[in-house]
Parts: structure tokens; C-alpha cells; sequence
């Protein structure tokens, strides 16, 4: 009898422990990349998301009223003037807050002299906010507004970063 060249048992075990090892650690670099890519697009979405939050509020801030008694500064609260597909004249309350750390938006009838809401429906914009306000800039007359800085924070950023818009709604002023 002749004897051929072939592996033991113990020598097939071990080729096949070595080769699922190295499959091991390859698909965990491979799990690893997967996971920093997620990690990546999910703060893209987010910076996107806080992106179009900050161009509406300064859209709306555009389009709000001049008239200074329409705006409650501490609340980031103002009266949002615009006309419908009929040209008729709208006006709504709108206010800006963050509240653990999502940007929320409200709309409706708010009370500029007792300082509350009457009526008003809440709804989440963004994530990632730790602060949002205005700071209004009036003309010589203190009641009329003419421009606004917004005024916002971000939780991955220590740094607070200002928008200035000027009011622009001047047909309903």
C-alpha cells in the first residue's frame, strides 16, 4: 500500500479555526466601516435638517409685522403677516423655542398683553438646538420694526451664531 500525501484531522481543524478567525476580523472591519458611515449620513441629515429650520425662521422673521407692539422679544414670538392664493391678508401668531434640544414651532392666537398663548398648535422642526432667540432692530420711530437677528446655538457647537434679516412684508405693513 502506498501511501498518499493528505491532512490529519487535527491539521484540517486547525486550517479551518485560522480561516474563520480571518473572516472574523474582516467582517468586524467591515462592520466598524459600516457603522462610521451610518454615524457620518445620520449628523449630515441633522446639519441639513438645522439648515432648513434656521432658512424658515428667517423667512417667517421676513414676513412678520412692523409694528413692535405684534412682537414679544423674551418669547421669540411675533405676528407672521402674508396673503393667500386669493390675495387676502392672513395674520398668525408664530413662536420659535427649544425645548430639550429640539427646535419647536407654534402657531396660532397669542395674547401680546397678558403674555400667553390663546390657542396655539406645536410641532418639532429639528433636533440638535440648544438656544434660538431675536434681537430687533427698530427705526427711529421705537415702535417700528425693521430688521431682526437671529440668534442660535447649536449642541455640537460652543459657538453662538447670528442671522440679521430685514423685514420685508411691506404691503401688509
Amino acid at each position: 500500500m502506498i501511501k498518499k500525501p493528505a491532512f490529519t484531522l487535527i491539521e484540517l481543524v486547525i486550517y479551518t479555526t485560522l480561516a474563520s478567525l480571518l473572516a472574523l476580523m474582516i467582517a468586524g472591519s467591515f462592520q466598524s466601516i459600516y457603522q462610521v458611515i451610518k454615524q457620518s449620513k445620520r449628523k449630515s441629515m441633522l446639519m441639513v435638517h438645522q439648515a432648513l429650520a434656521l432658512d424658515r425662521i428667517c423667512n417667517e422673521v421676513m414676513s412678520a409685522s412692523m409694528d413692535g407692539g405684534r412682537w414679544d422679544v423674551e418669547g421669540f414670538i411675533f405676528t407672521h403677516q402674508s396673503l393667500t392664493k386669493t390675495h387676502k391678508p392672513v395674520t398668525v401668531q408664530i413662536g420659535w423655542e427649544v425645548i430639550k434640544g429640539r427646535l419647536k414651532r407654534s402657531e396660532g392666537t397669542y395674547d401680546f398683553s397678558a403674555r400667553h398663548w390663546v390657542k396655539r398648535a406645536m410641532s418639532t422642526v429639528a433636533a440638535g438646538f440648544t438656544g434660538v432667540a431675536v434681537k430687533l432692530k427698530r427705526s427711529n420711530n421705537p415702535q417700528r420694526v425693521i430688521g431682526a437677528t437671529v440668534v442660535y446655538q447649536l449642541a455640537d457647537s460652543t459657538s453662538v451664531v447670528q442671522e440679521t434679516v430685514m423685514l420685508r412684508n411691506r404691503v401688509l405693513a
